[in-house]
């Protein structure tokens, strides 16, 4: 990961790519993810709950946004 300046690790999408190559699957994959929640230690179980239903909303409304974008590109 040091070598390839990774920032963060995604396992999901990993699975899937694998799982692609595996498969020798040869069409282009678009994965899309949306973070809506920050573990911290400071934060309160109660905290966290109300930040993720927050986080959760302006996450959707961005994806929601970027997918539509997306999608317009890869159609025209």
């Amino acid at each position: 990961m040091t070598a390839n300046q990774v920032m963060a690790k995604e396992m999901e999408a990993a699975g899937i790519m694998q799982t692609a190559q595996i498969l020798s699957y040869n069409k282009p994959v678009y994965i899309v993810k949306a973070l809506t929640d920050h573990e911290s230690e400071l934060s309160s179980d109660e905290d966290q709950a109300s930040d993720y239903e927050h986080n959760f909303a302006v996450a959707m409304a961005a994806l929601t946004v970027f997918v539509r974008g997306l999608v317009a590109v890869l159609s025209a």
